[in-house]
């Protein structure tokens, strides 16, 4: 769990867990200021891609595409960045 608080409020909140309900090989998260029960609205599967050569993170962002469901391959550091960005999102709002 990541919180960011201004003058003792959350502004900002990161809640992160590996396996849970989708499996040992997913990482999950829940963007926002309060927590999600138990629901999530992200999902990451990392892997190796053997042509490129390197270690991927396959990313499902619920919150960023609206009502449908994304895919898209990506790099760790994309990935970090991405949740990193939306904390930085939150705390601008």
């Amino acid at each position: 769990m990541i919180r960011v608080e201004r003058n003792g409020e959350t502004v900002a909140g990161l809640d992160l867990q590996k396996g849970k309900q989708m499996g040992d090989d997913h990482i999950t998260w829940a963007a926002g200021r309060q927590r999600i029960a138990s629901g999530f609205n992200g999902l990451a599967t990392p892997s190796f891609d053997k042509e490129r050569g390197k270690a991927i993170v396959e990313v499902s962002d619920m919150a960023s595409m609206g009502s449908g469901r994304g895919e898209m391959d990506d790099s760790y550091e994309g990935f970090f960045s991405l949740l990193w960005n939306k904390v930085v999102a939150q705390i601008e709002q």
